[in-house]
């Protein structure tokens, strides 16, 4: 099944694992049938305050279009996120189903359930209001859109969260509820990627209670045909009757959905291929269900794990109702694909680091250790391992860097090839890269100096993964620890970004159509001295113009080849950035900067490289650039480099390209 080590995902870790409803500990919810809304237990909005959440329903508001009305995004109670769901008085939806999901989400509450915060009975068409779920639908991630592709392990714990859902809904209530319609598209997800049943529009209230000191099989329910197409339970299309073993088949649709990561009906398809269903059921027959899963988890999934699930997945789309697993045997067997995974995993690791062996060790931190390892293929990675004593923060970080990286994909950012989060374990899986960080390169170590384009090339690579974390994701993404030690080098000098530990991801989007500066995040203090953008020390807020600070710190480390902060010298040099405010002023930059590149560097590239460092490092964030203007100016430098270099070798084919001492004056007032 390929490189072993390729199966370990990376995937944010929403939680410890629990199931409380499947050992009983969660107390009987009463649900009441839905005769009439539940005004003394819910609140009630008013049409007015719908209007003002949703600027009036305006267009920009509106994030969904379906069969029953719009959803849109809005901002209720003074600032938390909403997504409201206005009924159409067309939908084909009488005013009974609307009444049922706002009775049963008044009813309901489970950490795998989506959250009602409220309900508006208009006359022109019932309104909900429920907590916003920004990584929006689970069947987004899987096919149809941009995003990429969601690691196994993610996927797994999001297999879980919803049936631990509907084991609630199936079990955990005085009075079962039936979904009725489950499928990817109402499996949501919040920001931590925790999975949430959605849309009970259509769900039944069983009259019986849920629960039993017998195993005898509950008595079906008499139902109209309802649900969507392709998930339905295939007995209940013939006119059988509704009992919870229709949502266990839809359940398994969603398994093999998320397995294979397409749509479940595709008519562009050759019949036999058209229905995943039963073309997934019939490749199981013939032992060749591997060849059409998700060609991105080929590779990345353990073996013991994918047999576990397939198996359960089969099991609940077997046609016989009475021969499907009830949900809580479901949630059982995925746990335990997780464990499977986890372990292999573990071992995985062990495997790729001779144990551990001290001989295997790159670097040691507060934070715990890194090691070089090596892959049944050849290929290296390194493992950073988190040291569990080091307290929250540590482990705080190691689920930080985890979910962004899952999240982020560029060639300038170092990629996270999987991890490992056993109970006693905490390990992070990189690509390995083979020239270390450009810090030691510059100096405190024995490599030979860096040529000038080199340098400047480094400065591209890592100014394009700052642009892309700032405007290329679909939420802008603050690094807050820019450093020389966190820009890595590949073999082929690639400069990539690495450490995410610190970063932070705004809840609005990273795109506008205006050019307004988006708002600042409220954030603890957080980053490295000598880098730290100084008006965000005193408290002046995170924004992106932290990391361009950070960013002109480097690009100065780059050109001086020095510490930031070197004690060892007078108070005035001791901060690189305050002193190189002070020789810029007095027009003394060029005689601080790396000896070996004095001559080598094009007095046009001079000019510009100072010039754009010098912005980044304004102490005013505001007039600093945004990283896409930082990245234009350095490819700017780079031309201007190479244009001097093929001038110079024209007029001398053999002789070294030597330029003369570039004097550089900037008055103070023009930036500060």
């Amino acid at each position: 099944m390929g490189n072993p080590l390729r199966f370990l995902p990376s995937c944010f870790t929403a939680g410890d694992r629990k199931s409380e409803i499947s050992k009983g500990n969660e107390k009987q919810a009463r649900i009441q049938h839905p005769a009439a809304l539940p005004e003394e237990i819910c609140r009630q909005f008013s049409l007015t305050e719908i209007q003002a959440a949703t600027n009036n329903f305006h267009p920009k508001s509106l994030i969904g279009k379906y069969g029953f009305g719009k959803v849109y995004k809005g901002i209720v109670d003074g600032g938390n996120l909403a997504a409201i769901k206005r009924f159409s008085p067309l939908t084909a939806l009488g005013p009974d189903e609307c009444r049922t999901e706002v009775q049963l989400l008044c009813q309901l509450r489970h950490e795998h359930l989506v959250s009602l915060l409220g309900f508006c009975n208009d006359k022109d068409g019932m309104i909900l209001v429920c907590k916003f779920m920004r990584n929006g639908a689970l069947l987004h991630h899987l096919y149809g859109s941009d995003y990429n592709p969601l690691p196994w392990k993610r996927r797994l714990k999001i297999c879980i969260g919803a049936a631990r859902g509907l084991h609630y809904l199936h079990t955990g209530v005085k009075h079962a509820v039936i979904h009725c319609d489950v499928n990817s598209g109402n499996i949501l997800l919040n920001d931590k990627w925790v999975s949430k049943l959605s849309d009970f529009t259509l769900s039944k209230v069983r009259s019986q209670p849920s629960y039993s000191s017998t195993s005898k099989a509950l008595k079906k329910i008499d139902s109209r045909l309802v649900g969507t197409a392709s998930y339905v339970d295939p007995k209940h299309n013939k006119g059988c009757e509704l009992s919870e073993k229709c949502d266990v088949y839809s359940f398994g649709v969603v398994l093999f959905e998320v397995l294979c990561a397409r749509p479940v009906v595709d008519p562009t398809l050759d019949e036999d291929e058209k229905f995943l269903v039963h073309w997934v059921r019939r490749c199981i027959g013939e032992g060749t269900i591997y060849n059409i899963i998700d060609p991105y988890l080929m590779g990345r999934i353990a073996p013991g794990c994918f047999k576990i699930f397939v198996d359960i997945a089969y099991r609940c789309t077997s046609e016989k109702g009475d021969t499907r697993p009830d949900v809580g045997e479901v949630e059982l067997m995925l746990e335990l694909a997780l464990e499977m995974q986890e372990k292999a995993d573990s071992e995985l690791v062990n495997a790729a680091t001779n144990s551990f062996h001290r001989k295997s060790l790159l670097a040691e931190a507060f934070f715990g250790k890194v090691f070089k390892g090596i892959v049944d293929d050849g290929n290296f990675v390194a493992v950073k391992r988190i040291n569990l004593d080091s307290g929250r923060e540590a482990l705080d970080e190691f689920q930080n860097e985890v979910q962004m990286l899952c999240q982020l994909r560029h060639q300038h950012l170092v990629s996270l090839i999987g991890y490992c989060n056993d109970k006693d374990e905490k390990i992070l899986i990189y690509e390995f890269m083979e020239n270390g960080s450009l810090r030691d390169h510059l100096y405190g170590c024995n490599y030979d100096p860096l040529p000038w384009k080199q340098r400047l090339e480094i400065c591209i690579g890592a100014a394009r993964g700052l642009h892309y974390l700032h405007t290329g994701a679909k939420h802008a993404v603050i690094h807050r620890d820019v450093n020389s030690t966190n820009i890595l080098l590949d073999d082929k000098w690639v400069s990539k970004l690495s450490n995410f530990g610190l970063s932070k991801m705004r809840s609005q989007p990273s795109y506008s159509s205006t050019s307004k500066p988006l708002k600042r995040i409220d954030s603890r203090v957080a980053g490295t001295v000598g880098y730290m953008d100084p008006e965000y020390g005193i408290g002046g807020g995170l924004s992106e113009k932290c990391d361009v600070y950070s960013f002109g710190v480097v690009l100065f480390e780059v050109l001086c080849a020095r510490k930031v902060i070197d004690g060892r010298l007078d108070n005035h040099e001791a901060n690189l950035a305050t002193w190189v405010h002070r020789c810029i002023g007095e027009g003394t930059i060029y005689n601080i900067i790396d000896p070996h590149l004095k001559g080598r560097i094009a007095p046009e590239c001079f000019t510009i490289f100072v010039d754009i460092a010098y912005c980044c490092i304004n102490l005013m964030g505001d007039r600093r650039p945004d990283m896409g203007e930082v990245t234009l100016m350095l490819e700017l430098a780079m031309e201007m480099q190479e244009k001097a270099d093929s001038q110079m070798r024209d007029h001398d084919p053999h002789g070294e390209c030597k330029y003369g001492k570039v004097a550089f004056c900037i008055p103070v007032s023009d930036h500060d």
